[in-house]
């Protein structure tokens, strides 16, 4: 065994370690295959983002079907996505004052509301329910909301780490659904003078189906966290992110279109649409059942493999 010990210590002994040379080679193949390797990795964490994404929303849509055939309603304490300005007065996201409403792509200037790619997704606009519209909402299980109130001042107060409050619009302030409350309002929207549409010419949508639909977030207070029918209101992971970018990262809920909002609407428009692909398709909007509703991520998409708005009003 004293002979195979000093066999084995004498051929170490001998060996002689690697040369400058050899090492500076090695190092640099390494270098490349890391160089090759990474873009990859890149495309797989995008891969995982997206992936994760869409296993929320549909997680969200199976919980969102079930309590609606178990209560023929849906979930109430949702979030309201409309916000204040200064004055505590509702702003429309698609106004020419609100730049501090939607995420101008400059995080140098700080994070706005709500995220950028939503807004071309689903070009919200703010819409006053008047009293039918209020009951038909109450009618489909949704009295009450949290009015997000994120308001100019309370942005500003992300910006500099302050908390997300202000004393004229209380955040996260419950409200019970009346007539002239104010909702977000895809496509187009009645701000308590007259109606703005974004059903317009050569606009480009995500989806144009969902126009005169009202979106009402998925957080924490909502009916369904507390129930426990969801652990708590899900992130977008694409979302996250873009953190510095804009606040507010929860899910959406579009609601069932109002057969009220459509008798506001006379007579009930109808367009045309062209995708990037050449499908064509004719809309003629109407009112819709409880179960009939869908879900947006942050960004406005209903699954991560349709992200880009490829529809154009005609």
């Amino acid at each position: 065994m004293k002979k195979k010990i000093k066999g084995l210590l004498a051929k170490i002994k001998g060996q002689g370690g690697f040369t400058l040379i050899e090492l500076i080679i090695v190092i640099a193949i390494m270098g490349f295959l890391v160089a090759m390797i990474a873009p990859r990795l890149a495309q797989v964490g995008a891969g995982a983002s997206v992936a994760v994404c869409d296993t929320n929303q549909q997680r969200l849509n199976q919980v969102l079907g079930a309590y609606t055939e178990q209560h023929g309603q849906l979930p109430n304490n949702l979030t309201n996505l409309v916000s204040h300005n200064n004055l505590g007065v509702p702003a429309d996201p698609r106004g020419a004052a609100a730049g501090w409403y939607v995420d101008n792509n400059d995080r140098e200037d700080g994070k706005e509301v709500l995220s950028r790619d939503k807004m071309a997704m689903v070009h919200l606009r703010l819409h006053a329910l008047n009293a039918a519209e209020a009951e038909e909402l109450r009618g489909l299980g949704i009295s009450r909301v949290f009015n997000l109130n994120a308001n100019q001042g309370a942005v500003d107060g992300i910006n500099t780490g302050a908390p997300l409050a202000a004393a004229s619009s209380p955040y996260m302030q419950g409200v019970s659904v009346g007539a002239g409350v104010n909702v977000l309002m895809i496509g187009a929207g009645y701000d308590g003078t007259a109606w703005s549409h974004d059903l317009t010419a050569n606009t480009a949508w995500g989806n144009p189906d969902l126009a005169y639909r009202i979106v009402l977030g998925v957080g924490p207070d909502s009916e369904l966290v507390a129930r426990k029918l969801i652990q708590s209101a899900a992130l977008c992971p694409a979302g996250m992110q873009r953190a510095d970018h804009f606040a507010y990262n929860n899910y959406s809920l579009v609601v069932p279109r109002l057969e009220a909002t459509m008798a506001r609407v006379l007579p009930v428009p109808s367009i045309n649409a062209t995708h990037d692909n050449g499908q064509t398709k004719a809309l003629t909007f109407a009112g819709e059942e409880v179960w009939q509703f869908t879900t947006v991520c942050p960004e406005g998409c209903q699954l991560m493999d349709d992200d880009t708005p490829a529809w154009t009003i005609n």
